[in-house]
């Protein structure tokens, strides 16, 4: 899901300095990477190639024993060592190089969050305010107000579930506990956890209901390296050989603040993994309407994992999927109740709500926030 909060931690089977993990979606781990024999390629002429046929072994190796499907990820290995002549290019930029290898991967098999970073690359940029004028909060939160005397709206950048965004969420939800129509706006969400997710379902359900289910690759899991863990919203259940399944739950509050209030998500192309968890939860549940475009299509939660020489890669290690259907929204992305260009989705929304056209049309205007382009 690119993803999620980020942290730091130990592998439990590798030195410390080859276990650094970044936990993106939400959702993420820490993986190995391993140091190779140089002898096969000693025929590449200087030392920058030699350097990039380590990163493309350690890059191999960390697929293998890590990416979500096994069968899959013994591919992108074996096409990585048999083409690794073809992938070294000391003229390349690192950047290119990591372009080149990235490419490579998706040529085999398409996934959306699979990606490869040159050294010292930003990871962790967050999402900047976007409404003029509006009360300072947490980046992650865009934007949080009354759009009139009955409905509410916030939009999320991000889920990172850091106690100021959750604490900043929660005072949202008390402070409009009366609204009739809440609208959730993840059209330029890219990704996080579930701890946001979890403090609206507690208001928004008035009993525990299953959502969606995770599989996680049972090596990664057994070596304490999953993003999704067992805990109060995420339950263990039966899995099938060599997958870890646990269900996500929304465990109500003592007392739901919006248990019958009316709930539109407006999502767009840009609207990405974590941010589809919940575009999907909610429309497998009937208790929100989803409005706006076919969201990115990323359903695979990992994390990334340093390479040799400063690389780095984003790996699946798990997918989150409809246990009605047994299928993800991997490449396909999850389909709005409503389709609509994103930049009307918010219009068609309060529409829905009960305004009038013009109405809408003002009050979208007024909050001068234009979707981001899929990419």
């Amino acid at each position: 899901m690119q993803d999620l909060i980020e942290t730091t931690g130990k592998h439990p089977l590798l030195p410390p300095a080859k276990a650094r993990m970044h936990i993106l979606m939400p959702l993420i781990w820490l993986l190995p990477c391993m140091l190779i024999s140089l002898t096969a390629c000693m025929h590449q002429p200087g030392a920058r190639n030699i350097e990039r046929a380590e990163v493309v072994e350690s890059l191999a190796f960390a697929l293998e024993e890590n990416f979500v499907f096994p069968k899959i990820g013994k591919r992108y290995a074996r096409q990585l060592r048999n083409n690794h002549r073809a992938l070294i290019d000391a003229n390349a930029t690192p950047e290119q190089f990591a372009n080149a290898l990235t490419t490579e991967l998706q040529s085999i098999h398409k996934d959306a969050h699979l990606r490869i970073w040159p050294p010292d690359l930003q990871l962790d940029a967050q999402p900047k305010q976007s409404d003029k004028g509006s009360k300072k909060s947490p980046q992650s939160i865009e934007s949080a107000k009354w759009l009139s005397s009955d409905i509410a709206y916030i939009r999320f950048g991000l889920f990172p579930g850091d106690p100021e965004t959750l604490a900043h969420f929660e005072k949202f939800m008390k402070a409009h506990a009366k609204a009739q129509t809440l609208i959730i706006d993840i059209r330029g969400h890219r990704g996080g956890g579930l701890a946001e997710m979890d403090i609206l379902f507690s208001h928004i359900f008035n009993k525990q209901t299953d959502l969606l289910y995770f599989e996680t690759r049972k090596s990664v899991d057994e070596a304490g390296a999953s993003p999704i863990k067992a805990g109060i919203t995420v339950l263990d259940i039966e899995g099938l050989g060599g997958v870890v399944r646990r269900k996500h739950i929304a465990l109500p509050h003592e007392h739901p603040l919006m248990a019958n209030t009316k709930i539109f998500i407006l999502m767009s192309g840009y609207t990405a993994s974590a941010a589809e968890h919940l575009s999907l939860a909610m429309k497998r549940t009937k208790r929100g309407v989803l409005v706006g475009e076919t969201t990115r299509g990323g359903a695979h939660f990992g994390g990334t994992v340093d390479l040799e020489y400063g690389y780095h890669v984003f790996i699946p290690v798990g997918r989150a999927f409809n246990p009605d259907t047994g299928k993800d929204w991997e490449g396909t992305g999850v389909v709005p109740d409503i389709p609509v260009d994103a930049k009307r989705a918010l219009i068609v929304a309060l529409v829905n709500a009960g305004l009038e056209e013009e109405q809408a049309t003002i009050i979208n205007s007024s909050l001068n926030y234009t979707p981001p382009k899929a990419p």
